[in-house]
């Protein structure tokens, strides 16, 4: 099954437009000389709040999705941190967890840029990460 959902910026670029479509209604009810003056005053009134509205949420989802962007790249450095600084029952660094804190690093948050330092890919959209595996790595599925 092949499940495609539409992307919430969409939907609010289609609101978006619709609402500006309808404030140019409105400015030409305002213009036309034929309109009574309690239809110019109700015209202007719903303006108003299309403008007021469009200055105060003109991409909303933009926000939602940037604050999940930033959301899980937290919890991603989070985990590569826990991983990096983690002990045995003994106090003793662990080195498996550590160097997969490495693997992680190297091969993830700083091909995505978001490794803490300079480089890494910054041609991506947020909320892209990149695994670049180490050279001769091939992931394959066991059946």
């Amino acid at each position: 099954m092949n499940i495609q959902q539409r992307s919430l910026g969409l939907d609010d670029a289609e609101m978006v437009r619709r609402l500006r479509r309808q404030a140019r209604g409105l400015e030409a009810m305002l213009e036309d000389e034929l309109a009574s003056l309690p239809v110019k005053a109700e015209a202007r009134q719903q303006r108003e709040e299309i403008l007021e509205f469009l200055r105060k949420n003109p991409w909303r989802t933009r926000d939602c999705a940037q604050k999940c962007v930033r959301d899980v790249t937290m919890a991603i450095k989070r985990l590569h941190s826990n991983l990096a600084e983690a002990v045995d029952a003994t106090g003793k660094r662990h080195p498996t967890l550590q160097e997969f804190a490495r693997h992680l690093h190297e091969y993830l948050l700083t091909p995505s840029g978001r490794g803490g330092g300079p480089g890494g890919m910054r041609g991506f959209a947020g909320g892209c990460f990149t695994y670049e595996p180490p050279p001769g790595v091939i992931w394959t599925l066991q059946p």
